[in-house]
């Protein structure tokens, strides 16, 4: 096998604790770049919507109500009777979140930033997004490592969110994310 195609940089040393008490595995250690065919089938409409359009959609079941993010079939009942809705303009809420302090190569330009869950409207299900406290980067920072030098983290769940779409939509999950929209907790954050 021709190692310099897979730009291997080394193999992880038995003894190393990255193997996490595993001497039998072997961990290459590899600069590499992956390109994926992510078909998204069903769930189409949905990313069509965020990227084309910046709305926010989900699915009901006639039977069991809302799914968002949205689901080809009913989670409950199976059925593939699916009705698509504007949710754009729901209420949103942080049910929880995280900071995230590392991340992927591709995120690591991002650190620290906020993983929130959001619940909007009668949904019954939370989708992942990213949440931001400022739309200004280097404000958002500043107010983000406020928030963890102060351990203030907890004060986010249940805050009132407002979605977001970027400027150049790359049609993945990524093209939304969400901005607390409480001014008054906001300015004790400055």
């Amino acid at each position: 096998m021709d190692t310099k195609k897979l730009n291997v940089k080394g193999i992880v040393r038995p003894e190393s604790k990255r193997l996490m008490g595993h001497p039998e595995y072997v961990v290459s250690i590899r600069d590499y770049t992956t390109y994926q065919f992510k078909p998204y089938g069903r769930n189409s409409k949905y990313f069509r919507a965020l990227a084309e359009e910046k709305k926010i959609l989900a699915t009901k079941c006639k039977r069991h109500g809302f799914f968002l993010p949205p689901r080809p079939f009913c989670p409950d009942c199976q059925s593939p009777d699916m009705e698509w809705i504007d949710y754009t303009n729901q209420p949103a809420q942080v049910k929880t979140a995280s900071i995230c302090k590392f991340a992927g190569k591709a995120f690591l330009d991002e650190t620290p930033f906020l993983l929130g869950f959001i619940q909007m409207g009668e949904a019954k299900t939370v989708m992942s997004s990213v949440v931001k406290l400022s739309e200004d980067s280097a404000e958002n920072t500043r107010m983000l490592n406020k928030l963890m030098d102060t351990r203030r983290y907890m004060e986010l769940n249940g805050r009132k969110v407002e979605p977001r779409f970027i400027s150049h939509p790359q049609y993945t999950v990524r093209d939304i994310y969400f901005i607390v929209t409480d001014k008054e907790w906001l300015n004790t954050l400055k």
